[in-house]
Parts: C-alpha cells; structure tokens; sequence
C-alpha cells in the first residue's frame, strides 16, 4: 500500500477519517490526500465544518455510506457518488488544459 501511495499524483478519499489516517500512516507523503468532496468542490471545503460523524449534514466533507439504510439512501448516496465523480473529471480536464494546452487536445485526439 505505502509504495502504491508514493507512486500516485492524488489519492482521494470517502471521508476525513480515511484521509487523515492515510496522512498519519505515511507521514511526510508529498502526494495530496483529501477527501473525494475536498477535491471536486474546493469552494465547499473552503468553509466546511469538518463532522466526520456526520456526513449527511450540510458542510460535512464525507461522503455517507449507505449500508443498511435502505434503498431510498444508497440511491441518494449513488447520486451523490455520481456528481462528485463528474466534477473530479471537470476538475481534472480544466487542470490539463491549463497546464497543457497542446499535448491536452493531442491526447484527445488519440483516445477518439
């Protein structure tokens, strides 16, 4: 796991406890470990108040799990799954295109 950890540009996250035991367990990573929430809406975070026991209030930067609590929950929680999903690709394509424009386009190009 460590040397999986090392070798990654960005490791994402469910919630504040995964991402600070990750931070503790490989202390002084260079990586950024942040929640999936922490990454795909920076300005959320910004003024989050940090409930890592409960992620289903609004400003919490975990994402609930589901488990056992019905099927009108794990559709939300898949919704929700869903839409930080598209904003981490959003975010991922825009910091490409900054740090790249010409060889962003060209690997366009040869996926297509």
């Amino acid at each position: 796991v460590e040397s999986e950890c090392r070798r990654s540009s960005l490791i994402l996250t469910a919630t504040t406890v995964h991402r600070d035991l990750i931070r503790a367990r490989f202390a002084g990573l260079e990586v950024p470990v942040l929640t999936v929430i922490e990454y795909a809406e920076p300005a959320r975070a910004t003024h989050a108040d940090p409930q890592p026991d409960q992620p289903d209030q609004p400003g919490s930067l975990d994402i609930a799990d589901p488990f056992g609590r019905g099927i009108e929950v794990a559709r939300a929680s898949a919704d929700r799954m869903s839409e930080l999903a598209a904003a981490v690709w959003t975010h991922d394509v825009r910091r490409a295109h900054r740090a790249n424009h010409q060889r962003f386009l060209s690997s366009l190009v040869s996926v297509v």
